[in-house]
C-alpha cells in the first residue's frame, strides 16, 4: 500500500464527473493532542486510494511549538477507505514531538501539502524550524515493517547562508518531483526565490534557479510551480510585473547557472494578486485565479508565435467570493473552491464549463458549519475513482477542519 504511486492531483478521466449534490464529511479533525487540525493544503493519493496531507497544527507537541497557542506543531496523515463507507486515519508524523521548547529541527507548521516519489517516501515543506529556523524541505519515508514509525529527514534548512537568506526562507509552496528525483519550490522571502533540492547520498544539494527582482520582474510567489513537457516551469507571483500587482512566469533551464524568466503576463487593476498555481489544459492552455477584486479565474492561451493571450472569467457572487483554490481541470472542464460565499457564506466548491457556472456544495450548511467551513485558498481538490475530495481549514465537528467527499 505505502508503495503504491501516486495519483496526481490534477488528472484527466476517461468519464466525466456529473456532479449531484451527494457531499459528505469523511474525517473531522480533533486537534491536539491526539490529531491534526486545520488542513491547509488540499490531499494527495496512491492507487490503492489512500490519501494524505498535511495540518498546520495539531498533534502532541504544543510543549516545544514556538506558538503554544497553534496547540501542536502540525502533522502528517493518511486516510484510507474501508469496505463500509468508513474512514479510518492515520498519524504518520507529528513535527517537533522531539524538540526542545521553541525548537523545533525537523520543522514545524507544514503550510503546503505533499508529493510522493514511486518508492512511497513523501517530501513536503514546512515554513519555520530546521537548524536555522527558517523552514525545511523534509523527507518522510515508511517504515520496512508494518506498525513501526516513519522516518523523517530534513534535506535541507533554509537560511543557511545567513540572513537576509539569499537562497530562500519560509516556504509555503508545495513541492514538484522530476523524474530523476530532484525537488523544485518556491519561497517568499524578499521577493521570493525558485529552488531546486537534490538528494544525493552525501546530503542534499539546494540550487538557486531564480531570484526574483520585484518592480518589472516578479515578486513573491505565493504558489509553488509546475512542468510542462519540454522542462519549462510555470508559476505566479501575487505581486511584482509592471503593474505589480502579480504575474505569471516562466522559467526555462539553461546549460549552467541560474534559469531565464519570462513574464507571460502582468495583472492590473481589473484582477490581479494570483495565489493559486497555474494548471495546464489537455490544449496547453494556463488557468488560475487571482484574488484582487474577489475570485477571478484566469486563462493564458498560447498565440502560436511565442506570446500568450489572456482572458478572465469573474466568478459570480453566488458561486463563490474571496479567495479560489488551485484549478482542477477534468475533461476542460475546471472544478475548484472558494473561501467564502455561497449560500451560507462558508465558501463553496464550483464547476465552471464554458460559460456555466454551477455551485457543487456550499459550506456551512450544517449546524455549527460541521460539513467544513473555508477551503483554502492554497489547497486544491483531488479526484479518486470518480470522486472528488479536499478540505477546510475550519469547520467540522470539533472546529479543526474537514476532509470531504462528493460523489457524482
Amino acid at each position: 500500500m505505502k508503495n503504491a504511486f501516486l495519483c496526481a492531483a490534477v488528472v484527466v478521466l476517461a468519464c466525466g464527473l456529473a456532479y449531484g449534490q451527494q457531499y459528505r464529511v469523511i474525517w473531522s479533525f480533533g486537534g491536539a493532542p491526539n490529531d491534526g487540525g486545520q488542513p491547509p493544503e488540499g490531499l494527495i493519493a496512491d492507487k490503492a486510494g489512500n490519501l494524505y496531507g498535511t495540518t498546520l497544527v495539531g498533534g502532541n507537541s504544543a510543549a516545544n511549538c514556538p506558538n503554544p497557542a497553534y496547540l501542536g506543531c502540525g502533522t502528517v496523515y493518511e486516510l484510507s477507505p474501508s469496505g463500509d463507507g468508513t474512514w479510518t486515519e492515520t498519524i504518520l508524523y507529528q513535527f517537533c514531538l522531539n524538540g526542545q521548547p521553541n525548537n523545533c529541527p525537523d520543522g514545524w507548521w507544514p503550510f503546503a501539502g505533499l508529493v510522493m516519489d514511486t518508492s512511497g517516501n513523501f517530501y513536503g515543506t514546512t515554513t519555520g524550524g530546521g537548524t536555522y529556523g527558517e523552514g525545511t524541505v523534509f523527507e518522510l519515508s515508511p517504515p520496512a515493517r508494518p506498525g513501526d514509525p516513519w522516518a523523517e529527514s530534513v534535506l535541507w534548512s533554509f537560511c543557511s547562508e545567513g540572513y537576509p537568506c539569499p537562497n530562500g526562507n519560509g516556504p509555503q509552496s508545495q513541492l514538484v518531483i522530476d523524474e530523476a528525483g530532484n525537488l523544485y519550490g518556491t519561497t517568499e522571502g524578499g521577493c521570493g526565490v525558485v529552488f531546486q533540492i537534490t538528494p544525493t547520498p552525501a546530503g542534499a544539494i539546494e540550487t538557486l534557479l531564480y531570484m526574483f527582482g520585484g518592480f518589472n520582474d516578479s515578486c513573491n510567489p505565493r504558489s509553488g510551480v509546475i512542468f510542462d513537457n519540454s522542462g519549462n516551469l510555470y508559476g505566479t507571483t501575487d505581486y511584482g510585473g509592471k503593474n505589480d500587482w502579480g504575474t505569471v512566469y516562466e522559467l526555462s533551464p539553461t546549460f549552467a547557472g541560474p534559469w531565464t524568466e519570462r513574464v507571460l503576463y502582468s495583472f492590473g487593476l481589473k484582477a490581479g494578486e494570483p495565489v493559486s498555481e497555474v494548471r495546464f489544459d489537455s490544449r496547453g492552455n494556463l488557468y488560475g485565479s487571482t484574488t484582487f477584486k474577489g475570485s477571478t479565474l484566469f486563462r493564458l492561451t498560447p498565440n502560436g508565435e511565442g506570446g500568450w493571450r489572456h482572458s478572465f472569467l469573474g466568478l459570480q457572487s453566488s458561486v463563490g467570493t474571496g479567495s479560489a483554490t488551485d484549478p482542477l481541470i477534468v475533461n476542460n472542464t475546471l472544478y475548484g473552491a472558494t473561501t467564502g460565499g455561497g449560500t451560507y457564506s462558508g465558501g463553496t466548491v464550483f464547476r465552471v464549463h464554458g460559460t456555466t457556472q454551477t455551485v457543487i456544495h456550499s459550506f456551512c450548511s450544517e449546524p455549527n458549519c460541521a460539513d467544513g467551513l473555508e477551503p483554502y485558498f492554497g489547497g486544491s481538490l483531488t479526484v479518486v475513482a470518480g470522486k472528488l475530495y479536499g478540505t477546510t481549514i475550519a469547520g467540522g465537528a470539533y472546529g479543526q477542519g474537514v476532509v470531504f467527499e462528493i460523489t457524482p
